[in-house]
């Protein structure tokens, strides 16, 4: 739902890893490479839609403690971007049919996620 910028340098074999603790809630990134020799040259742009209700990030399946974890964000609780998964300002029921969606899957395992 908001931008979260991160840049880095790449190895000697060109690779370099970004890691986030936690993402939560669903939304858009961009990954964006630029290549820094002599000048900037823009090398590619690649868009992607990411979708975690692993909102504890204990990177297990989705359950009970990610269920409180989303259902604090309900009126009259402050509002939590991660819980809001259509990003749409509000954590109501359309939030909670998008997260029990997830329910059992562990998505570092490769199962599909929501």
């Amino acid at each position: 739902c908001c931008p979260n910028p991160q840049s880095g340098f790449t190895d000697a074999g060109g690779v370099v890893i970004f890691e986030f603790k936690k993402l939560g809630g669903r939304g858009s990134g961009e990954v964006r490479v630029t290549s820094r020799t002599n000048g900037n040259i823009a090398i590619c742009q690649a868009p992607f839609d990411f979708t975690s209700t692993d909102l504890d990030g204990d990177c297990t399946e989705t359950g009970v403690v990610d269920l409180g974890l989303w259902a604090g964000c309900l009126f009259p609780g402050p509002y939590c971007r991660v819980s809001d998964y259509n990003c749409d300002a509000t954590v109501d029921v359309i939030d909670l049919g998008l997260w029990a969606g997830g329910l059992g899957l562990d998505c570092s395992s490769g199962a599909p996620c929501p």
